[in-house]
């Protein structure tokens, strides 16, 4: 409540903002590009540009204070969006917990002795998201989509911990037999499906060309690797530059950091060859049960966002870490 009630102070005191009069040739030509005719204002961030003297009408229900906002210099996006939205994403996790059975008719037990060192997932995901601007530094939006992603979970089993699992103090013992060295070692594919949805607000202002932008999200995934839902909420702040061309409309340039905070239990299952051993005569199947995070909760981003009229707008992101990478195209109309 605090971070809002800053935010929103700090942006009444954009709108008494007054600047010196005067204008170049530069500004000039740039005030009549933003004449509501000619205005390429279809960037999900409101603009502000106090030397424009132009008189604006705001004849749209959202957002509130609308009208106050274009009388104190600021350009406004419409009101209301629609956007379809493509994630692809690679990322590294780290095991928090687990639990395994060795057979299907026995309950998982808690353990310690497997590594799971080097589990990662590739997920992509397609969504669609709705919004509306609620006052000109407030955009509420919901989404909705689906996901379905791959992974790989390296399981190492020292040999030992393992005999003694089906044969207890085989390996235990004060001279424990040559066979008891080493490690079972193999990989566990993870093949996931679903959908999430979710719901957000976007802080967000400008002056000149200049815009910053925080989204913060909440949602909620239910894939069918999971019994229970995968909660996650991320905050991406960002900052960036526009650049008007006079044909092919406005170019953004932005830079951010995008933290994610979420928090996933996946079961599994993976057979291990051991029939051939002669102190397990089968083949095991490890039935697996983990809490895993993300290795890298923060990741640098980057993007552009291509804004071809007051309609019509695409956003390409990548966004990038030690163990994380990953890549957004948003295309977006309003209305």
């Amino acid at each position: 409540m605090n971070s809002i009630h800053l935010i929103m102070t700090a942006l009444s005191l954009l709108f008494c903002f007054h600047p010196a009069a005067g204008k170049t040739a530069e500004e000039a030509t740039r005030d009549r590009v933003l004449e509501p005719g000619n205005a390429i204002q279809g960037k999900p961030y409101p603009a502000y540009h106090p030397d424009s003297e132009s008189e604006r009408t705001w004849d749209h229900a959202l957002p509130f204070l609308g009208q106050r906002a274009l009388d104190r210099g600021f350009s406004l996006p419409l009101p209301y969006g629609v956007s379809l939205i493509f994630f692809h994403q690679n990322q590294g996790f780290s095991i928090e917990s687990m639990e395994v059975a060795f057979r299907k008719d026995v309950p998982y037990k808690n353990i310690d002795f497997i590594d799971f060192s080097g589990a990662k997932v590739d997920n992509t995901s397609w969504q669609t998201k709705l919004d509306a601007w609620i006052f000109p530094f407030l955009n509420a939006f919901v989404t909705l989509g689906s996901v379905k992603g791959t992974g790989t979970v390296p399981i190492s089993i020292a040999k030992a911990d393992l005999y003694d699992f089906f044969t207890p103090n085989l390996c235990s013992g004060g001279s424990p037999p040559a066979f008891c060295e080493g490690y079972f070692s193999a990989v566990a594919p993870i093949d996931y499906n679903g959908y999430n949805y979710g719901l957000g607000l976007l802080l967000a202002s400008g002056y000149k060309d200049w815009f910053f932008a925080a989204p913060i999200t909440y949602v909620i995934t239910n894939v069918n690797v999971s019994e229970d839902n995968i909660t996650a909420f991320s905050f991406i702040p960002r900052v960036g530059y526009n650049y008007r061309t006079p044909r092919s409309g406005k170019f953004g340039f932005y830079a951010g950091a995008n933290y994610l905070n979420t928090k996933v239990n996946l079961t599994g299952h993976y057979e291990l060859p051991l029939a051939g051993d002669p102190n397990v005569g089968e083949n095991v199947t490890v039935r697996y049960r983990m809490s895993q995070q993300p290795l890298d909760v923060w990741n640098a981003l980057a993007g552009i966002n291509w804004e071809l009229s007051s309609e019509w707008s695409a956003v390409l992101e990548v966004g990038f870490s030690e163990n994380k990478e990953n890549q957004t195209l948003n295309v977006n109309y309003r209305f």
